[in-house]
């Protein structure tokens, strides 16, 4: 999908690909790869596997990655993983 740079586009979209040229006030879901061209102005969330923001774009919301399941998924995180680091100071062994 394209939208073009006089473009304007008001609610969600949802496509395979998508290069934004124009005015998007929406979110945005996109298979595969995502461009954001150096005059669009997207005000919304955008999920997508790939990305690519040119020069000039502006961008306000949240993005989401896709295949990206287990890079928030805490169970592959052993116990050792965290440390507050407390455990070795002078002030936590009094």
């Amino acid at each position: 999908m394209r939208v073009s740079r006089t473009g304007k586009v008001h609610g969600d979209i949802s496509a395979s690909d998508i290069h934004i040229g124009g005015n998007v006030e929406g979110d945005v879901v996109v298979e595969n790869r995502a461009v954001l061209g150096e005059a669009s102005l997207l005000n919304g969330n955008l999920t997508y596997k790939s990305l690519i923001i040119e020069e000039g774009a502006q961008f306000q919301g949240q993005c989401i990655i896709l295949g990206n399941e287990t890079a928030n998924d805490d169970s592959q995180i052993g116990e050792e993983g965290f440390s507050s680091g407390l455990e070795d100071s002078p002030e936590h062994n009094e």
